[in-house]
């Protein structure tokens, strides 16, 4: 077996680096270009010493958790021992992590993979052969990649999770529940009486309406253009459905259908709101692509104005 100190000392430079870049991203640190290409040369170094027989006494684990702790050291410096043991638990999951997936590009890009002293060795031809190349300029790049994108997956869910609430609308002694997403940018009120609105998929609320007033919606019929539109339906339904002019994202002007429903609650944290005064904008399509939510709650329904601590509305959410 032929080892070449080159690739295995550029090989680890360049991980030892990128591991060290996304722990200080992890840990929301910002770090000089010269700490962070110290640590990684540290790291690196400590590899090549793999290849000198009389220093193999050095791939034991406290050896190894010493140099750690040196690169954590030299990278972030040492202020107190809570954030240097956060920043060394950091560096082991971002490790862990992308150290799994590199061994996985190894062994499907080139199969033959040998272990010693607990460092991955792999054939290879030297630094820019294809397939070595290959994993240089695209494998690691994309595990990264994958990494940030699940690191910002999972701290947009959170961030959702906190703004995430149980709606229940009532309407003609008839109620539906659903997920709704507390949005914040959600500025839409009826213009003449400034009640707030919020919106629902049609298929929520679906069951709730009038069955003429859902076809027309689903076929996409304009309200302004077609006068016939709410024929058909009583008084008390034509008095109910409102339509709220908007502008959308690229200045067009659009019209909302809405309806004044008998009663809203919305289940927040430990906090149920029940607002008197509130419209329900139907939207044809769906809210979430994702589908973790099928309503968007305008923020001024969730005023403290608006909480209820009267026992039966809270029943009434039943398992909301």
């Amino acid at each position: 077996m032929v080892v070449y100190l080159d690739v295995a000392f550029l090989l680890n430079f360049i991980i030892d680096l990128i591991l060290l870049r996304l722990t200080a991203f992890f840990a929301r640190r910002t770090v000089s270009s010269r700490r962070l290409i110290l640590g990684a040369l540290v790291g690196a170094g400590y590899t090549v010493f793999l290849f000198f027989p009389p220093l193999s006494f050095l791939y034991t684990f406290a050896i190894k958790l010493l140099f750690s702790m040196v690169i954590i050291c030299i990278v972030f410096g040492f202020h107190r021992w809570t954030a240097f043991l956060w920043n060394l638990t950091l560096f082991y999951f971002v490790s862990f992590l992308i150290g799994g997936g590199i061994l996985a590009l190894h062994f499907f890009l080139q199969g033959k993979m040998e272990m010693l002293s607990g460092v991955a060795l792999v054939q290879t031809q030297g630094v820019f052969h294809p397939v070595t190349f290959s994993l240089l300029a695209v494998g690691i790049p994309l595990i990264v990649w994958l990494a940030v994108r699940t690191y910002h997956g999972i701290g947009r869910s959170k961030r959702m999770a906190r703004y995430k609430a149980r709606v229940l609308i009532e309407m003609n002694q008839q109620n539906v529940t659903c997920e709704g997403l507390v949005d914040t940018g959600n500025k839409l009120y009826e213009p003449l009486t400034r009640v707030p609105v919020m919106i629902i998929e049609m298929e929520q609320v679906k069951d709730l309406l009038p069955s003429s007033f859902v076809d027309k919606v689903r076929e996409g019929v304009n309200v302004m253009e077609d006068h016939d539109f709410f024929t058909g339906l009583d008084a008390d339904w034509a008095n109910t459905f409102r339509v709220i002019p908007f502008r959308g994202v690229m200045g067009k002007m659009d019209f909302l259908l809405a309806f004044r429903p008998d009663g809203v609650w919305i289940h927040m944290e430990d906090h149920v709101y029940s607002p008197e005064k509130v419209l329900v904008g139907i939207n044809p399509e769906k809210l979430a692509s994702h589908g973790d939510y099928q309503a968007i709650i305008h923020p001024d329904l969730v005023h403290e104005q608006h909480l209820v601590s009267d026992h039966q509305s809270i029943q009434q959410m039943g398992e909301v």
